[in-house]
Parts: C-alpha cells; structure tokens; sequence
C-alpha cells in the first residue's frame, strides 16, 4: 500500500506531464502556421517584414488578449490564414495615409479600452487584468510611437506593419469583448 507523500509524488508528475503535453501541443500549434507563413513570406520577398509583425503582433497579443478557438486544430488553421493574409496585406495593400491613420486610430479603441480581455480557455482574475493591462498598454503605446514616426516620416512599407498588427489584435481584443460580455450576462441569466 503506498503513503500519502507517494501518492501525492505521483500526482504531481502526473501533472507536470499533462503541463508539458500542453505546452509541446501548443509549441507545435503555433509553429506549423509560423513556418508555412515563414515560406509564404521568403517567397513573397518578405521575410524581414514578416518577422517585423511577429515582433509587434506577438507580445501585443500576448498581453492583450482576445478571442482564441478552443480547438488547437482550428487555431492552427485560422493562424495560418492570418498569417498569410498579414503577409499578403504588407506587401500589396496601399492604403492612403489619412486613411492609414484612420484605420490604426479605430483599431485603437479596443486595445487602450478594452485590454486585456479573457477567454473560455483563460479566465482573468483581477490582479492579471492590472497586470497585463498595464503591459498591453506599455507595448501599444511605443507601437503607437513608432507608428507616427514611421507615419510622419512616410515609411509606409514600414508602418503598415505595426498598422497590420494593431489592426489583428484590436480585432481580437474586440471579438473576445463581446465574447466576455454575452458570456457574462448568460452565467448571470443562468443563476
């Protein structure tokens, strides 16, 4: 018969490995669309861009939060198709300045508002909410920055990248919003 401290030795493997199952799923979830939009980039010529919008999509998403699928499959599949949407957005979208900033202004709104929003995979407490407000707003804020400099100096090769990111996440960071809400008044109605 084995003691308590066996038993609970045991458990906590058990949860490390079903931890680390996760974390490789998710690795692999997020590697297969950054590879295919890697290749679609390389031949598209641009690679450089490419890894300019992960560089601002990601840690904003991070931080911000947003809509996420509950199937890691479909993810997979809706982030490959983003991915190459972004990429095909950078290199053949021309969007008159006025309306560039236009578009990264309302794409704006829910990212200083609404950030960071929860998810039915990741429910926030009120100490992440704080904490990772504050980080979405930091890197929003010197992506804002670097977008009218950019803007300013009428880099648009340049600033349609951060204006494709913002405009991704703000999007995200809307869905999951209203997502949040209509879950909220359904758990309230349910009571």
């Amino acid at each position: 018969m084995k003691n308590k401290a066996s038993v609970l030795i045991e458990e906590e493997k058990e949860v490390e490995k079903e931890q680390l199952d996760y974390g490789i799923a998710c690795i692999v979830a997020l590697a297969i669309p950054l590879v295919i939009a890697a290749i679609f980039a390389v031949i598209l010529e641009r690679a450089i861009e490419m890894v300019l919008l992960m560089a601002c999509l990601f840690p904003l998403r991070e931080h911000a939060g947003g809509f996420h699928f509950s199937n890691r499959r479909m993810c997979s599949v809706v982030s490959t198709l983003i991915f190459i949407l972004q990429i095909l957005a950078i290199k053949y979208w021309e969007v008159h300045r006025y309306i560039a900033i236009a578009a990264f202004i309302v794409a704006s709104i829910p990212i200083a508002f609404f950030a960071p929003v929860g998810n039915k995979n990741r429910n926030l407490d009120l100490y992440e909410k704080e904490k990772y407000g504050d980080r979405a707003k930091t890197i929003w804020l010197v992506q804002t920055f670097a977008f009218f400099v950019l803007w300013i100096l009428n880099l648009s090769r340049w600033y349609i990248i951060i204006l494709v990111a913002v405009m991704t996440v703000g999007m995200l960071v809307s869905i999951g919003y209203i997502q949040e809400k209509i879950g909220y008044r359904n758990r309230e109605e349910n009571v």
